[in-house]
C-alpha cells in the first residue's frame, strides 16, 4: 500500500495552509490562525481569530486592524504550532516584516511576504533568508546576486531562471 504524504504548505483558495500547524501565512480569508509576514494592508487583513507575528511588526498590525489577538515573537525564535515548528527571519522590506520558516517532518518551506536584499541603513538583514524566487526547479536558497549566474550554469539543459523577486 502506497503512503500518502502531505506538504509542509498547500495552497488552498484561503490562502497558503499548513495542515500540520492547523495555520494560515497572510491569508486572504478569516481563519482560525494567521501568521503574518508584515502589516501591510495586502498581508494583514482583519476578520482572523488570531494573529501571529513578529515583536516588532505587532504594533503596526494592531493600529491599523484594531481590537484583535495577536501574539508576538522575536525574530528567529522557533515555536511549535501542531507538529509545526515555525521561525519568523528578517525580510529587510519594512521594520519587523518576516520571511516565515515552516519545518514539518524534515520538509522545509520558506514563505516570504515582501522582501529586499539590499542593505538601504535602515533594517538589519545580518540573518535574513535570501530566496530565489520563480524558478522552474522550486524556490532555491542562495546567498548574494552573484550565486544567480552559477546556477544558472548548473541547470540541465542551460535553461535560464528567472530573477524576479530579488
Amino acid at each position: 500500500m502506497a503512503m500518502e504524504t502531505t506538504s509542509a504548505l498547500i495552497f488552498t483558495p484561503k490562502g497558503i495552509y499548513c495542515p500540520s500547524g492547523d495555520f494560515y501565512i497572510d491569508p486572504w480569508h478569516p481563519v482560525e490562525r494567521a501568521l503574518i509576514t508584515h502589516g501591510h494592508a495586502d498581508h494583514a487583513r482583519f476578520g482572523h481569530r488570531s494573529y501571529l507575528s513578529t515583536d516588532i511588526a505587532a504594533p503596526v498590525i494592531k493600529h491599523r486592524l484594531g481590537d484583535i489577538v495577536i501574539a508576538t515573537v522575536p525574530y528567529e525564535t522557533k515555536v511549535k504550532i501542531g507538529s509545526a515548528t515555525v521561525s519568523f527571519h528578517p525580510a529587510g522590506h519594512v521594520p519587523g516584516s518576516a520571511q516565515i520558516r515552516v519545518e514539518v517532518g524534515g520538509e522545509v518551506w520558506v514563505v516570504s511576504g515582501d522582501y529586499k536584499t539590499e542593505n538601504d541603513g535602515l533594517l538589519n538583514l545580518s540573518n535574513a533568508i535570501i530566496l530565489l524566487r520563480n524558478v522552474p526547479l522550486g524556490c532555491l536558497p542562495f546567498a548574494g546576486k552573484n550565486k544567480v549566474s552559477s546556477l544558472r550554469r548548473s541547470m540541465p539543459g542551460g535553461r535560464k531562471m528567472q530573477e524576479t523577486g530579488v
